[in-house]
């Protein structure tokens, strides 16, 4: 590892199988881009393109410069105590010019400048995922302040959206306890609970806010017209004590009425309301002494899936976009399922005893395939269920499993 604090040009890792990231230590630290095949899943302000950051300039208006982006901020978000993130806009931690404080091939590690309104210095490590399309976010909030206090690290993911092509843009994240709208209307129509038990955010332009209590430990989002997908996965603590008791929180830009602040905002379409949503994590909320650092990890994995269609579930490797289904007609089975992943490998259908029903198949982060077979009733004499598994040189994963007589 190098040191390179004088180095605060955009800085690009290209790793595994087409997945290629740009940090911007300048514009808050923020990764600007996690594309793949050339394909950027991240938001990037058209209205801010090639402008200076000037929230660190003495003549500063307050204006807040949203560039887009992957960011880290402080929770509780708010304006009533210290104990609470001011922010956005915010000149240190959001818009602050942070240092490169080590850089190799396939990582680079950034600190932000120190914040004596919060006792908080951001530190974070990017690391490209060894065989996989992807990257790992090491954070970590350090307490530079002299008193104990409690915060939660914030990772926001700003993501592209179209305000002229509704649903094409959905964000799922597993919703066992359901999930409650916290900024906007509360019948807004981007939001829906699947037949997989998530709540599903179908982008329509309309601003709002929805969060839950998230057990699954992932959430993604699928762009259906491209048909790719992006899925982040972090550890859930059962039990902690969360933000506003939620993990997982999603925001959509657009328009409509929202009250924030003591304020009533009627947000029309414009420039200035750019289109984009936003997979925000939420870590637990960790009580600092003085001098003291917690971390929070997570990884952002793409792949491609099959267009038209959403994530539903993440398992190890990949995506499922249309779960496993067995059909029984006149005298056959039809099985079927779709999927994405992140990594090179083969998919094949089996039974319960280990019987495969089909020549397993190449699948990889490039192109999102269907998994399916008809069969003779006689071929699935016996068995009892059916298993969809991947696996390559490293390991073998059931991605699901569905039963032949319910």
């Amino acid at each position: 590892m190098s040191s390179g604090m004088e180095n605060l040009a955009p800085v690009r890792l290209n790793g595994d199988g087409g997945i290629s990231v740009l940090v911007a230590p300048e514009l808050g630290g923020r990764i600007m881009e996690l594309s793949l095949g050339g394909f950027n899943f991240l938001f990037v302000n058209p209205a801010l393109a090639g402008k200076k950051n000037v929230q660190n300039d003495s003549d500063w208006n307050g204006v807040w410069q949203n560039f887009g982006g992957d960011k880290i901020w402080p929770a509780p978000q708010g304006w009533d105590s210290d104990a609470q993130w001011h922010g956005p806009p915010d000149p240190v931690l959001d818009g602050g010019c942070f240092s490169i404080t080590g850089q190799s091939e396939r990582s680079l590690a950034t600190l932000s400048p120190a914040d004596h309104k919060t006792g908080l210095q951001i530190g974070r490590t990017i690391s490209l995922l060894d065989g996989e399309c992807g990257v790992k976010i090491d954070a970590r909030f350090s307490n530079i302040s002299g008193k104990t206090a409690e915060w939660s690290i914030w990772p926001v993911i700003q993501v592209a959206a179209s305000a002229s092509e509704p649903d094409r843009h959905a964000i799922t994240f597993p919703a066992p306890n359901g999930y409650r709208v916290m900024h906007g209307v509360v019948n807004n129509p981007e939001y829906r609970t699947d037949g997989y038990g998530n709540c599903e955010v179908s982008y329509r332009y309309i601003i709002g806010k929805v969060g839950a209590d998230s057990n699954g430990g992932w959430i993604a989002y699928s762009d259906k017209s491209e048909g790719r997908a992006l899925a982040v996965s972090y550890d859930y603590a059962e039990g902690a004590k969360y933000p506003d008791g939620t993990n997982i929180q999603v925001w959509t830009s657009g328009r409509g009425a929202i009250y924030s602040r003591g304020v009533l905002r009627i947000e029309n379409g414009g420039s200035e309301n750019p289109p984009y949503m936003e997979m925000e994590l939420l870590s637990p909320l960790t009580s600092l002494n003085a001098g003291e650092t917690f971390g929070f990890s997570y990884a952002m994995k793409a792949c491609a899936i099959l267009p038209g269609f959403a994530v539903r579930s993440v398992f190890g490797a990949g995506v499922v976009t249309e779960g496993l289904s067995v059909k029984k007609c006149q005298d056959s089975f039809l099985i079927s399922a779709s999927i994405g992943v992140f990594a090179e490998g083969r998919a094949v259908l089996k039974t319960d005893s280990g019987t495969e029903l089909c020549e397993p198949e190449i699948v990889s982060p490039s192109c999102g395939k269907r998994i399916s077979a008809s069969l003779p009733l006689s071929a699935l004499a016996g068995a009892r269920e059916i298993i969809l598994e991947y696996f390559n040189s490293k390991n073998t994963l059931v991605i699901e499993k569905a039963k032949l007589y319910e």
